[in-house]
């Protein structure tokens, strides 16, 4: 039986008026095909990282967005954690919310904004699913 490794990551739901910004997996990523807010992989300091310190971690984030999608965005707040395990992977995510201030996405990148009713249609990843109910019943 292999190792478990533990992955700290992040996930980020942006946020256009009333609808999410959603990215499909591409090729060689971890659930290919399927739908899912913005994502990055953290250090490993994240693993054992305080909740309440997430500025550095905010800013980092707003970069990462910029960078991937074409869209500037602001972090609202850490919204939830998840603990998850996938393969041989023991995964801390953390779940933020942003709002988005302005750009144009990118093309290169298979992305689209999705109002609360069609997520629940998406097929998206375990935990991508999670934190959609979450924002759907605030939304609610």
């Amino acid at each position: 039986r292999p190792e478990m490794t533990a992955v700290a990551e992040a996930t980020v739901a942006v946020q256009r008026k009333n609808k999410f910004l959603l990215r499909r997996c591409q090729a060689g990523e971890r659930w290919q095909g399927l739908w899912d807010f913005q994502r990055f992989p953290l250090a490993s300091k994240y693993l054992t990282h305080k909740k309440t310190d997430t500025l550095v971690l905010r800013h980092q984030l707003e970069q990462n967005i910029h960078e991937q999608s074409g869209f500037k965005v602001k972090i609202n707040s850490l919204e939830s954690e998840f603990q998850h395990t996938v393969t041989r992977y023991r995964i801390r995510l953390f779940c933020f919310t942003a709002i988005h201030l302005s750009g144009r996405g990118k093309q290169k990148e298979e992305q689209k904004w999705v109002s609360c009713n069609e997520l629940e249609k998406i097929p998206l990843s375990v935990t991508g699913r999670k934190f959609a109910k979450k924002l759907t019943i605030q939304q609610n």
